[in-house]
């Protein structure tokens, strides 16, 4: 019978004879078979005590890589993006790893691997770093022409005159309401056909250069100017200046500047004033633009310019 030996199988065999258990293990005998009992040491056995490389077990959590020890008695973890600690069991948190700052009054998110600000109304981005402009991502109320300006988390109504309000939806009724542009006196005027009622109107007196309802056109003046020569009008308030072409000056540009007065002609030329500049007209024996060139060595019979080289005995 397997377990016994003996003439009669009398006596039960011990199979820790064999001392199967590796050095750190205790046999223990059993019926025809034995049971290797391992230190409790925290290593990986296997059934004869023989230490397991403990990576064996996969104690590395979130798919990240173990890395057992050269003693096969330790190992560390290489974690995957995203985790920590020894086990890499421990969530990091991008926001402190990154040292993330969201602007304007956001809140940094952790996220798995990564991190969102939780923006303040009115501002959007990776960092809520961008202002977001109400007057385009949305139909705004502004009325009248008025004009939309963005502001922190809203809007504002810029008004085109005659209308107050914060939509610029109401007309502007006296002149407590300051609706005059550009220095214009505002004169209130009693509406006689609306008497009962007490409503008033106004008129605004434009000062000189402007026009329009309300004061808020600039007369151009240009319309009227007595510029010349080609000469391009600016317009002021209540005048006009007069940027003259290359070669005229004056106050309309009318005066034809006289470039002669400070020419450059040699030789005795003559100075002839065109438009913007002047011509240098030669006398005989030279040439070039400011007739600085004596050609007398190409012409022989011309020498006034060359006396002084071919007869210098005369002076």
């Amino acid at each position: 019978m397997a377990g016994y030996h003996g003439t009669q199988c009398e006596q039960e065999t011990d199979e820790c004879l064999s001392q199967p258990c590796a050095v750190n293990g205790t046999c223990v005998d059993k019926l025809n078979v034995f049971l290797c009992v391992c230190p409790s040491d925290g290593l990986l056995y296997d059934d004869t005590c023989q230490v397991l490389p403990p990576c064996l077990s996969d104690p590395c959590h979130h798919n990240s890589t173990c890395v057992n020890a050269a003693s096969l008695t330790d190992f560390h973890c290489v974690c995957s993006s995203g985790w920590e600690g020894s086990m890499c069991d421990i969530e990091s948190d991008e926001c402190q790893v990154l040292n993330v700052t969201c602007e304007n009054g956001g809140s940094c998110m952790d996220l798995l691997n990564n991190f969102t600000c939780d923006c303040a109304t009115g501002f959007e981005g990776r960092f809520c770093e961008v202002n977001v402009n109400e007057c385009h991502v949305k139909d705004h109320l502004c009325q009248n022409g008025s004009i939309c300006v963005d502001a922190d988390n809203g809007y504002i109504c810029d008004c085109s005159p005659g209308f107050t309000g914060h939509y610029c939806n109401q007309t502007v009724a006296s002149c407590l309401d300051d609706p005059c542009w550009n220095n214009a006196t505002c004169v209130d005027n009693f509406d006689l056909a609306n008497e009962n009622n007490g409503s008033s109107n106004y008129t605004c007196v434009c000062i000189d250069g402007f026009e329009g309802t309300w004061c808020e056109l600039n007369i151009d003046d240009c319309q009227l100017s007595e510029c010349q020569n080609n000469a391009t009008c600016l317009d002021g308030i209540n005048t006009y200046i007069c940027q003259c072409a290359a070669g005229f000056t004056g106050p309309y540009c009318q005066v034809d500047v006289d470039e002669c007065l400070h020419h450059s002609c040699a030789g005795g030329a003559t100075c002839v004033d065109v438009v913007a500049g002047y011509i240098c007209t030669c006398q005989e024996g030279y040439t070039g633009k400011y007739c600085e060139v004596c050609y007398c060595n190409h012409n022989p019979f011309v020498i006034i310019c060359c006396l002084p080289y071919k007869f210098p005995f005369l002076y």
